[in-house]
């Protein structure tokens, strides 16, 4: 399979990017407003809302994402059962549950990419490194499955705390707690991910690597050299396409793609039938 079309098949559509946003402003944001939220609104006029919101989102996902990262249906249940719970028990401790439930469900998300041949890191790698070699596959799935434990583990802890501790020890938590350690594990992986390759170019951070931790020091190391230096020959000599062109051609394709079927729902033709 050509390279572009193997690298557009992991591009994720508008409505996952669109989702993905969604859900990462909701972590973001639903801990900070939450209280203010349900002193104006009460605990079902913010239960209401989300019931609202999540139909909506449900609506217009439902037949977008694909496979892998499509909500199930037990996923669907449990945030609107939380919810209906909040709006007709009034009780503020289902509102609490619902980012354990966003975590959870990413986590599984990741979990679930490992039963595929290429995980959910190493779809984004291909995105990022469209030439990105079979070796680094080994890694990317344990970084997968390091950060689906990760996303579990917070789950875990925020579902005890809404349980068992003071609302601002959750705030707190699931804030700026939670935040910061995403950040410190993402600058772990990648320190480890860094000197397990020693995958280096020529910027000012990679010559600073190289200098201390030289690649030829570690066979991984050299693989990734002497990987580099084959790619650009190959490039150099035309035997390969630049990957910014394989990403403008996965892109035009996409385009191509996506304007092919509003003619058949132009011409009468429902979506779906592009599949028969």
């Amino acid at each position: 399979m050509a390279t572009w079309w193997r690298v557009g098949a992991f591009a994720p559509s508008r409505a996952q990017i669109a989702a993905t946003a969604a859900g990462i402003a909701f972590v973001l944001v639903y801990p900070l407003v939450l209280e203010e939220i349900t002193a104006h609104l009460g605990v079902r006029g913010m239960a209401l809302c989300l019931l609202v919101l999540g139909g909506v989102s449900w609506l217009g996902l439902r037949r977008r994402a694909a496979h892998e990262f499509a909500p199930k249906r037990y996923h669907r249940a449990a945030f609107f059962t939380l919810s209906a719970l909040a709006l007709f028990s009034e009780q503020h401790i289902f509102l609490l549950f619902l980012p354990a439930l966003f975590y959870a469900v990413l986590g599984e998300v990741f979990l679930r990419s490992l039963r595929s041949p290429y995980s959910l890191i190493e779809r984004g790698a291909l995105q990022l490194h469209p030439y990105a070699p079979e070796f680094i596959r080994p890694y990317c799935r344990k970084a997968t499955a390091a950060w689906a434990m990760l996303f579990l583990l917070h789950a875990c802890i925020i579902t005890a705390l809404a349980v068992f501790a003071l609302l601002a020890h959750w705030q707190a938590y699931t804030g700026w707690i939670a935040y910061t350690g995403m950040l410190v594990f993402s600058a772990i992986e990648f320190l480890i991910r860094k000197l397990h390759f020693r995958y280096y170019v020529n910027n000012h951070w990679d010559r600073l690597f190289a200098f201390f931790f030289p690649a030829q020091n570690t066979a991984t190391g050299r693989l990734s050299q002497a990987y580099i230096a084959r790619m650009r020959e190959e490039i150099r000599q035309g035997q390969r396409i630049p990957p910014w062109a394989i990403r403008r051609k996965t892109e035009a394709a996409t385009i191509a793609e996506t304007t092919s079927v509003f003619s058949r729902v132009g011409n009468g033709n429902s979506v779906d039938d592009r599949r028969s």
